[in-house]
């Protein structure tokens, strides 16, 4: 008896450190071939993967995959079953390792009811298949153990860090009480846990090696085409004066994968904007803070989607094209957060962010200088940290000393912009109009807050970024992109609100909607913000070629 029980435990034992260390090839395996399946389906150009009733991560276009990966990882699961039956350990360590792997790619995303039930529906699937034919609760404690792990180390997951490990912590000890209530069909042998033991640190740097080394060819062929095309285009002389004020019918232009800012895509979408009356686009390069309460500023100096060699080089392109050029660094903020959440109370730590946020700003004037870029904006929706008034002076007298065309801040609707102390120290007002609206679509309210700005201060106003979702009533919140029935009549009849009302306002000076991708994403399936292919792209292109006649 004595000998048998511990004949099961040893088994249990091998099947958790066979769930420990093989996971994570299952995992790459299952995760590469869940986006592999994505990839060829964007590029087919599948339409319902775009439709915003299902908010998984933005990729491959910024079209919503979560279809196709949930698709996939039911496909593994169920081939996982039916074609490697004899070998029911591995099924189940591939559908289990898929599935994570594209739940770990769904939590990173846009998590949302739709995530949580089709993952929790391809997990079924999975439970109820090889792994647990196997005889297996701890070996799927390891591999849940070892997908708790990795979230836990990346910090990813909804509800914290600690969260997974607490899950973890508790179906293993399920799985220990699991064990005594059910002898396993089969464990694998201490061989088969020393190979996973070796192939999964061999698999993860190599595919880092393998990543850096792809990553480095693109950046290099990247590189050569941006040269080629900066051969293309005249500089502007340094002495050139800038306009200080000139009306812009603008789209913020932003780096969408794959094109990202390659001057050869980037340069054609430019193209199809030209007849449409759009006169301006924003270029939008992007650092990264870790969290909300302060952390350094990083930035690319060169590389990555907003490659600032190749934004010099697609400013050079517009500017030659006839386009207006706004340059407006942006900051991503991790946890989930938005600069409007950022605040350092603590005056130590708030001067080391304002000193990597300077350095960060400043690097990016001096490439609008060199390019001659129109309007150049010193901060975008910092809500929290904009009453520290001093520093915003500062950061704007150094942003002067490098780049001598116009300033303007781009705020955030509410306190952001109608309590803001330093437009003085500007040329623009910004506001980035995301203003609800009532369902009549009155402007009367929104347009008294903004002249109530704009006279005080007697400066022109801009919106450095407005815009709407194509989703059913966007006017109440236009920035929210929670899933639900798309309406692209919604989002141009709040177009036209908008622009019939602020058009023809001697001080207000132009828009940029939010916005374009260099990738051409969009269409009448596509619910998020961009205008692109949509009817309210229309109305923008009536406004800016006729005034709205």
């Amino acid at each position: 008896m004595g000998a048998g029980m511990n004949k099961a435990w040893r088994r249990q034992v091998r099947l958790l450190l066979a769930g420990l260390v093989l996971f994570y090839p299952a995992w790459w395996a299952g995760g590469s071939m869940a986006l592999s399946a994505t990839g060829l389906a964007t590029t087919a150009d599948v339409p319902w993967m775009a439709s915003p009733m299902f908010a998984g991560p933005a990729m491959f276009g910024g079209r919503r995959l979560l279809p196709v990966l949930t698709g996939v990882a039911m496909l593994l699961a169920v081939a996982s079953l039916w074609l490697l039956r004899r070998w029911p350990l591995a099924a189940g360590l591939l559908a289990l390792g898929s599935t994570l792997a594209i739940l770990r790619l769904a939590v990173t995303g846009r998590p949302g009811v739709a995530v949580s039930a089709a993952c929790a529906a391809a997990l079924a699937v999975t439970a109820a298949g090889g792994a647990w034919r196997a005889g297996s609760p701890a070996f799927l404690t390891g591999a849940l153990a070892a997908f708790a792990l990795a979230v836990h180390l990346t910090g990813r997951f909804p509800g914290g860090p600690w969260m997974p490990l607490a899950v973890a912590g508790a179906a293993m000890a399920a799985g220990g009480w699991l064990a005594r209530r059910r002898e396993p069909v089969g464990a694998p042998s201490w061989a088969m846990v020393a190979a996973g033991a070796v192939l999964s640190p061999v698999i993860w740097t190599g595919s880092l090696a393998v990543g850096t080394r792809l990553d480095a060819a693109r950046e290099a062929r990247e590189r050569r085409e941006t040269q080629a095309a900066m051969a293309g285009v005249t500089r502007p002389s340094p002495e050139e004066a800038y306009t200080v004020s000139f009306f812009q019918k603008g789209v913020n232009f932003t780096a969408e994968g794959p094109t990202n800012y390659r001057p050869g895509p980037a340069g054609a979408m430019l193209e199809q904007l030209k007849p449409l009356g759009v006169n301006a686009i924003a270029l939008v390069p992007y650092a990264f803070m870790p969290r909300k309460d302060g952390g350094e500023v990083r930035f690319p100096e060169r590389g990555g989607m907003e490659d600032p060699p190749g934004m010099e080089a697609i400013a050079l392109m517009a500017r030659q094209k006839g386009f207006r050029v706004m340059w407006k660094p942006q900051v991503w903020v991790g946890g989930g957060s938005f600069p409007g959440d950022v605040d350092i109370p603590d005056a130590s730590q708030r001067r080391a962010w304002f000193a990597s946020y300077t350095r960060y700003i400043l690097f990016h004037a001096g490439i609008a200088a060199r390019a001659h870029a129109d309007i150049f904006c010193v901060g975008v929706e910092f809500a929290q940290l904009t009453k520290y008034e001093r520093e915003w002076r500062e950061l704007i007298a150094a942003v002067r000393g490098v780049y001598k065309g116009p300033l303007v801040y781009a705020a955030i609707q509410g306190q952001d912009f109608e309590q803001l102390r330093f437009w003085d120290a500007l040329d623009y007002i910004g506001l980035n109009n995301y203003y609800p609206l009532p369902d009549s679509l009155d402007t009367a309210e929104m347009m008294a807050k903004v002249e109530t700005v704009q006279k005080r201060f007697q400066k022109p106003v801009i919106f450095p970024e407005a815009g709407y979702t194509s989703l059913e009533n966007p006017h109440r919140a236009p920035w929210d992109e929670t899933p639900r029935r798309i309406s692209l009549e919604d989002q141009a009849r709040c177009y036209e609100a908008l622009m019939r009302a602020f058009y023809r306002k001697p001080w207000f000076h132009g828009v940029y909607w939010w916005k374009v991708g260099t990738n051409g994403y969009g269409g009448p399936e596509d619910g998020w913000h961009t205008p692109w292919r949509k009817p309210a792209m229309a109305v923008a292109a009536r406004w800016f070629q006729t005034g709205g006649r």
